[in-house]
């Protein structure tokens, strides 16, 4: 019977394996390996679009949030079989309603009925009125 010595077996139980190597669950979170240019905050806040007087405010969820931009969900908009949703305007208002506050937006991305956005103003205080998807006061 041949033996092997301690330090070659320790050796083959450190040693990398082939292959591509599978991140462990401990692997850092998503959020820490974001290369987005303001962390995000997950919230579930409601809110509407508001475009130009042709077109009737939107309902959406804002799904999270940053300092430069936000995920929102369409509310109220079925996802077709086939062919695409309407399309949005390219620049419109964000209302987050309990917040109260507005802010001018820029369409980055639309991947069904979620949406990208890019703020393109700071945040300005708004006045609501009524109740319902059309509360919020044109100016």
């Amino acid at each position: 019977m041949t033996t092997t010595p301690i330090t070659r077996l320790q050796s083959r139980r450190t040693a990398p394996p082939a292959g591509p190597q599978v991140p462990h669950a401990e692997a850092e979170p998503a959020e820490k390996c974001d290369s987005r240019a303001a962390p995000r905050k997950t919230t579930r806040s409601g809110a509407v679009l508001r475009f130009d007087a042709s077109r009737p405010q939107q309902p959406v969820t804002v799904q999270d949030i940053s300092s430069t931009g936000a995920k929102l969900l369409l509310v109220g908009v079925a996802k077709p079989a086939f062919g695409s949703l309407p399309s949005l305007p390219a620049e419109f208002k964000l209302v987050i309603t309990n917040d109260r506050i507005e802010v001018d937006c820029k369409l980055a991305w639309q991947r069904g009925t979620e949406i990208g956005v890019l703020f393109q103003s700071a945040f300005r205080p708004v006045r609501m009125i009524g109740k319902g998807p059309d509360f919020a006061k044109r100016g």
